[in-house]
């Protein structure tokens, strides 16, 4: 009982819980089997969690996990056994979707993969998040992300961000997990993508588009790829200037102090919230030293662009990181 109350003393956690459970949300994970999965099930009771795998093998850890209240944890469960995914509609619309790619039989394959199946319940809105990637690589969730949860020829841009939390302070990094080597419209796109995320986990955006220079401090190609990225926002969004700041060094973000030297006009340095980085090696590494070397806790990645909530899980996630994911995708 201890760590489910320790687990809602975080506020943003809280306050995603109590107004998701109002709207009986229902989250699919399509690698319900790990006793990861199963072990997250205790934070989030009251929420609906659809369950992808054996359904012999979940309901046997469910009764192991919880000897003491098995059936109240089945109540809010639904399973989905993987040994029979077979299904004439998520069949037709993956044809449709995918319309001169694929074969049926070819079709009828991927429906049966747990995360292409999870993915068609998503976007048949049977469910309304996704929470996936403790077993999967991130690659076998965004793909079917990518051909499924979208319009026909429609494009998608994706990004990510990740939260970070020391107690009650928040911060979102992007992005960190998707775009190598972004170009100006698509730093554009990832501030942006961020901004809307910032808003709908209930965070006061302050941005910062990253770089090594300050205002111009320093020059170069990837000085001149944030600036662009930044001059094509305000220009375009005038109203975002107090929120949206950029190029800035990460002290001159960070810092009140560093701020009044280097750039003492800004609305966004030395309070910023928010962090685009200029490469998906500059946001990897940015995320790794916070974790490991700031001590703050890293969610994520959490993805942006699709039309339905996705979340690709670590590999090494735990259970707790899983029910705080779940909880974030619901954003």
């Amino acid at each position: 009982m201890n760590e489910i109350n320790n687990f809602y003393n975080d506020k943003l956690i809280k306050s995603l819980y109590e107004k998701n459970k109002r709207l009986n949300k229902k989250v699919v994970h399509p690698e319900a089997e790990d006793i990861r999965i199963i072990k997250s099930l205790k934070y989030t009771e009251g929420f609906i969690k659809v369950l992808i795998g054996s359904e012999e093998k979940i309901i046997s850890s469910i009764k192991e996990e919880y000897p003491n209240n098995s059936a109240d944890i089945l109540k809010w469960v639904q399973i989905i056994d993987s040994n029979n995914l077979h299904n004439e509609e998520f069949i037709d619309l993956m044809m449709e979707k995918r319309k001169g790619k694929i074969t049926r039989d070819e079709a009828i394959k991927l429906v049966n993969q747990p995360n292409y199946y999870a993915t068609l319940l998503l976007e048949t809105n049977q469910v309304d998040a996704l929470v996936g990637g403790n077993q999967y690589p991130t690659a076998d969730i965004l793909r079917p992300a990518f051909q499924l949860l979208k319009n026909p020829g429609e494009k998608l841009f994706v990004s990510s961000v990740f939260l970070l939390r020391r107690e009650d302070q928040f911060l979102l990094f992007g992005d960190c997990a998707i775009n190598i080597k972004p170009t100006a419209d698509d730093l554009k796109n990832i501030t942006l993508q961020t901004y809307d995320t910032a808003q709908k986990l209930g965070i006061n955006p302050k941005i910062s588009m990253l770089s090594y220079s300050t205002k111009g401090s320093g020059s170069g190609e990837d000085v001149d790829k944030v600036t662009s990225a930044f001059n094509q926002i305000i220009s375009e969004n005038p109203s975002l200037k107090d929120n949206i700041d950029g190029e800035l060094q990460f002290d001159a973000s960070i810092s009140p102090r560093v701020a009044d030297i280097k750039v003492k006009e800004s609305s966004v340095a030395g309070s910023a919230n928010c962090f685009i980085f200029p490469s998906l090696e500059a946001g990897n590494i940015g995320v790794k030293i916070a974790e490991y070397l700031g001590d703050l806790e890293a969610l994520g990645p959490i993805l942006q662009g699709f039309n339905k909530p996705v979340c690709d899980l670590s590999r090494g996630t735990t259970p707790e990181t899983i029910a705080k994911l779940l909880l974030i995708s619901l954003r």
